[in-house]
């Protein structure tokens, strides 16, 4: 977690885009926990979430990490299913059915734009099901593009 700083900012526009897709993906009638925030980002993002409609799972931002989350929640470890893209055994609807109490996500991709640009995320992603491709937010590739061209001020 990184400290806040002084002043009051909004967040980036990726970091909605991402969160919202992740709403997105796990539906209307789940939960989705957002850890390790900063009290600013925590603020920022439950207040942009207070606008969303009914087709996302709803959503709550904790400064905790999930470890403590887990533990406020009574949640043990071998209740959580750590989403790897490359387990032995692919996710199941049986693995919902009261098997799992969380569900983590994961994996640190590579976005290719071309044969010489490229930018690595700093933070994990469902892999698409050729394994090489990062399942991201519709917008999120051009955004990332527009960031990778845009100059360095010294």
């Amino acid at each position: 977690m990184e400290e806040d700083e002084d002043t009051t900012r909004s967040i980036p526009p990726w970091v909605e885009l991402e969160y919202s897709h992740m709403r997105a993906l796990a539906g209307p009638g789940s939960h989705v926990y957002f850890t390790h925030l900063s009290k600013t980002s925590s603020s920022s993002l439950s207040a942009a979430f207070q606008s969303s409609t009914n087709d996302f799972a709803e959503a709550s931002c904790h400064e905790e990490d999930v470890l403590n989350l887990m533990k406020s929640r009574g949640i043990s470890i071998d209740r959580v299913c750590l989403l790897d893209p490359k387990a032995e055994k692919a996710l199941s609807p049986e693995d919902g059915d009261g098997q799992f109490d969380m569900f983590l996500f994961g994996d640190f991709p590579t976005i290719r734009f071309n044969a010489k640009e490229s930018v690595e995320m700093p933070f994990r992603y469902i892999v698409m099901s050729d394994g090489k491709e990062p399942l991201l937010p519709p917008g999120m590739k051009e955004l990332l593009h527009e960031d990778l061209n845009k100059g360095i001020d010294f």
